[in-house]
């Protein structure tokens, strides 16, 4: 076995991402990234009886998107893989209005991928994240100004989610597809620097570089003292939030007071978790946290719109989440 299927082997073990039987659906865009991880799980189909599925979006934004297509199509033939693919036009995206070109083909891939995990039964989504998109997500969230689970970055594990080339880096990626000839595609709008990415990767992480050698060391520690402590306050909120609940059978009603007493970053986290159990729709934002928090502090029976269907009444000690029935 090569180099980087042991790395990557034993990263997938200590996180528990691969189990025998799965059904997967691979994210690929036929960049070095997608196109190693395509080839490491089809490493992995027999030894793991993996069933495995390549998804592709064509984002039309190039002269070689259509090329980019084609060149998924052949890979995916060459390893016996099925590729399922669209174009980004095709993909209703929500609010898609209200996003930047990035979030929106973001948005699209993924809703693209969820179908496709929901039509073939699928238990779970490799995307080809590594160490060095780690990196840049840490920063890309630094400077937007996100709260401690922003810059926690991305996880090897996230709901549908498994990432396991995270702890690669580009660099041991790029050793790998040359040791073996193995074709791949450049997208060129990643010189780009009209991006804010680009401009981490080229101008802010080799300054950092330079600066301090240990740098890449030191930062990815960082980054995963900072999900040990987001795990640990995950933990917490979820005990807190049943002392919170009288009748955990109906968690749409709480206490008050037990909520007033928490310290003011809990408040947040509970609100969201909160929000999040009852499946009500939010964007959770500082200010959108805060001007509930507001509501709740004041006394009196009051009750606030929390989204279109959406409200929250206060009444006597109990704060209740209520959906609306549209007429």
């Amino acid at each position: 076995m090569n180099t980087l299927f042991e790395h990557i082997d034993r990263f997938v073990t200590n996180h528990e991402l691969l189990a025998p039987n799965m059904r997967i659906i691979i994210g690929l865009s036929g960049g070095p990234d997608s196109v190693a991880l395509t080839h490491y799980l089809a490493h992995k189909r027999s030894s793991l009886s993996l069933t495995l599925l390549a998804a592709h979006v064509n984002h039309g934004w190039r002269p070689e998107s259509d090329a980019d297509a084609l060149f998924c199509k052949e890979l995916a033939q060459s390893l016996d893989i099925p590729l399922y693919s669209t174009h980004l036009q095709e993909i209703i995206v929500p609010n898609a209005q209200h996003m930047t070109k990035e979030e929106y083909a973001r948005a699209g891939r993924r809703i693209f991928f969820e179908q496709l995990t929901q039509q073939h039964a699928a238990h779970t989504i490799a995307l080809a994240h590594h160490e060095d998109d780690q990196i840049e997500t840490f920063f890309i969230r630094l400077a937007r100004g996100a709260s401690l689970t922003g810059l926690c970055s991305m996880w090897p594990k996230d709901g549908l989610y498994i990432r396991p080339l995270l702890d690669c880096t580009k660099q041991m990626i790029l050793d790998y597809l040359q040791e073996y000839t193995i074709a791949y595609r450049i997208d060129i709008s990643n010189i780009s620097l009209d991006f804010l990415r680009n401009r981490i990767r080229h101008i802010l992480r080799p300054a950092l570089q330079q600066t301090d050698a240990r740098f890449d060391t030191t930062i990815i520690s960082t980054i995963e003292r900072l999900q040990e402590v987001e795990q640990w306050i995950e933990y917490e909120v979820q005990i807190r939030f049943n002392q919170l609940c009288n009748n955990l059978h109906d968690p749409t009603i709480i206490n008050r007071d037990t909520f007033l007493e928490q310290a003011a970053y809990m408040q947040q986290r509970l609100l969201i978790y909160w929000l999040s159990l009852v499946q009500a729709p939010f964007k959770p934002s500082y200010a959108f946290l805060q001007e509930i928090i507001r509501f709740i502090q004041k006394p009196g029976n009051a009750t606030h719109k929390l989204h279109q269907n959406w409200s929250l009444n206060k009444a006597k000690n109990s704060l209740e989440i209520v959906k609306t029935i549209e007429s």
